[in-house]
């Protein structure tokens, strides 16, 4: 596991039951966006994870 995946997978740990961001991992973590990337891919092919992607529906704006 590389440095990167472990430091991804203790904070989620930390944080369990909390969705995050890939870009709130890598600011909240220091590290690269591309490094969040992998290291989930990584930890999803071997099971400590579950990676969903969540639709944020904007509501119509109200007419004033």
């Amino acid at each position: 596991m590389t440095v990167a995946s472990e430091m991804v997978l203790n904070y989620l740990k930390q944080n369990f039951g909390t969705s995050f961001t890939k870009q709130e991992l890598a600011q909240n973590l220091s590290i690269s966006i591309p490094s969040v990337t992998g290291s989930i891919n990584s930890l999803e092919k071997k099971g400590y994870v579950v990676h969903t992607t969540e639709t944020i529906e904007e509501s119509p704006a109200t007419e004033t």
